[in-house]
């Protein structure tokens, strides 16, 4: 919640699923989903880490890789999401 406030993104009345709550980024994943509309067909998660990808495939959502660490995407411009 810290990062989305100090970024500048409204957190008010929205649900945040953090590792406050949880012990490991699959279940903190997980409980996002729960929140989410019913009836998604696809997920795409955008990480960073390689932590984040073994949770993407854990839960068998797409991972796309964000950063040099991981060689992804590093500009947003001009991408079709």
């Amino acid at each position: 919640m810290i990062k989305l406030k100090s970024a500048g993104f409204p957190t008010r009345d929205i649900r945040i699923s953090s590792s406050s709550e949880f012990e490991n980024r699959v279940s903190i994943m997980a409980a996002a989903l729960s929140e989410a509309p019913e009836g998604l067909t696809k997920i795409t998660y955008y990480g960073d880490g390689a932590w984040d990808r073994q949770a993407a495939l854990e839960l068998g959502w797409q991972f796309v890789p964000v950063g040099r660490a991981l060689g992804g995407i590093q500009d947003y411009h001009g991408i079709a999401v």
